[in-house]
């Protein structure tokens, strides 16, 4: 779960050093053997680029594409400060880490647990998940989706205290967790004709564009509730903007220490040679082929379906992912029916992570067992996907179903395809798709297929995306 990821194609203008202890000597001897034995010897770019700024206390943003090794490039440094920045209390200082779903939340404890070396120091606020007072003092790593570490910040009055001990917050898929808020560009006329008509309506509406996001309260409550300088704020995406900058930007000028008020974010932005010739931040690695696959629009589930199963047919992959758009109006659990009547074995993804709510309601109360949870979710995923990519796993390998948004961040080794039911919402959504493929397995990077089942009126705006995923060619299958 931690191999960091490379592209492709090689980047002749970027100098990597050798190991972690060559890029950074002062890293704590433990995390870099943590690193070795999960055979992560040599940064990556964006590892290269952010870890020795990160060590010494830096607030950035990191831009690099998908698969590039971004969490380690924040969890390593950020976790490597903590030592230095314990007070001596009853409340250990740690790292809070926000994920904008479950999925990549309990990843990214994954990750937190093996830099940290100890399971018991990373503790999960995602629904589902349970924690204690005593266990949220000791933690060194607090992984959480945002409005479950609101409900949190109020039942637990140590997590307080902990706000206050935080060395770091980080924010990954930052441009998921502070989406920019909707303006009203209507003029003075329009909207005294409709606050004539639905003046009721209207004002619901400003409301819900006025409200912040959970994310933004988290960290507007721990930048109030944490007077140290030392504080320093992290966000990451491959797809993060201009836009999302300036949120971040606009959440940290309230900080009343005014620890950001003259200086900004530190930007660190790794992509491909073509990207950085073309001011993209990031593009689609170049070892991912991209097809797609056509149906009439207002096709029903087991026809979408079938054609996915041909697809699947024709390109034999050994494992896959299928990620169903918002377009295409279909549920996990449908998909998964459907797909098992066409011949291809399925399961929710959510159910295979050990996230399924009706298996939740009989779990014991208590802290979570992390290392319980990684052995029936994320491992056995991860360890599907590297047995079929090896070949010792049966023909009967499932195929892991799951919705277009759950797409972000996530990582599992060797996955040869990814299917993308109807057409994404936007390009940056069909780069997080595609991005599960064409990743690292091993000291290999593993190439792979996308394919988009869409209607034909469709295929038109797909390839209208060429240009800002990369100049990639979409062929039909």
């Amino acid at each position: 779960l931690l191999a960091p990821q490379t592209p492709c194609r090689a980047r002749p203008r970027t100098r990597v050093r050798a190991s972690f202890v060559d890029l950074a000597p002062e890293l704590p001897g433990p995390l870099v053997a943590a690193l070795r034995e999960r055979n992560i010897v040599a940064p990556t770019p964006i590892q290269e680029a952010a870890v020795g700024p990160l060590l010494g206390g830096a607030s950035a943003m990191l831009a690099a594409e998908t698969g590039s090794g971004k969490s380690v490039a924040f969890l390593l440094p950020t976790v490597a400060r903590l030592e230095a920045l314990d007070a001596g209390g009853d409340v250990a200082a740690a790292v809070l880490v926000l994920a904008p779903t479950r999925e990549l939340a309990l990843q990214l404890a994954a990750d937190a647990a093996a830099i940290v070396g100890d399971e018991s120091k990373v503790q999960l606020l995602v629904v589902g998940a349970a924690t204690t007072a005593d266990a949220l003092k000791a933690a060194r790593v607090v992984v959480a989706t945002p409005k479950e570490a609101l409900d949190a910040f109020s039942a637990y009055k140590v997590l307080g205290k902990k706000a206050a001990a935080f060395g770091a917050v980080v924010l990954d898929e930052v441009d998921a967790l502070l989406p920019p808020k909707k303006k009203d560009y209507r003029s003075a006329g329009t909207k005294k004709r409709a606050a004539q008509t639905g003046k009721k309506k209207k004002q619901l509406t400003e409301k819900r564009q006025a409200a912040n996001s959970p994310a933004e309260d988290v960290v507007r409550f721990v930048v109030k509730a944490n007077p140290r300088p030392e504080l320093q704020v992290v966000a990451a995406s491959a797809t993060a903007s201009r836009a999302t900058r300036d949120s971040l930007r606009s959440v940290l000028r309230q900080d009343p220490y005014g620890r950001w008020s003259e200086a900004p974010l530190d930007l660190f932005r790794v992509g491909e040679a073509e990207a950085e010739q073309k001011s993209r931040s990031v593009v689609v690695p170049s070892c991912v082929a991209h097809r797609y696959a056509t149906v009439e629009k207002g096709a029903s589930l087991d026809v979408t379906m079938r054609r996915v199963a041909k697809a699947a047919e024709a390109l034999s992959p050994t494992s896959a992912l299928v990620f169903l758009s918002a377009a295409s109006g279909f549920t996990v659990k449908d998909a998964v029916s459907s797909l098992d009547k066409a011949g291809v074995p399925a399961e929710p993804l959510h159910s295979a992570l050990n996230l399924d709510k009706r298996a939740q309601k009989d779990a014991a109360p208590g802290p979570t067992d992390l290392r319980a949870v990684l052995d029936g979710g994320h491992a056995r995923v991860a360890g599907s996907f590297a047995a079929a990519a090896s070949g010792a796993a049966s023909a009967a390998a499932p195929v892991f179903v799951t919705f277009e948004d759950s797409a972000r961040g996530l990582h599992f080794d060797g996955v040869d395809a990814v299917f993308s039911v109807g057409l994404p919402a936007t390009p940056a959504s069909y780069l997080h798709v595609a991005g599960r493929t064409g990743r690292r397995l091993g000291g290999e990077t593993r190439p792979g297929t996308v394919v988009t089942v869409l209607p034909p009126k469709a295929v038109p705006i797909l390839e209208s995306w060429s240009n800002q995923l990369g100049d990639v060619a979409f062929d039909e299958l």
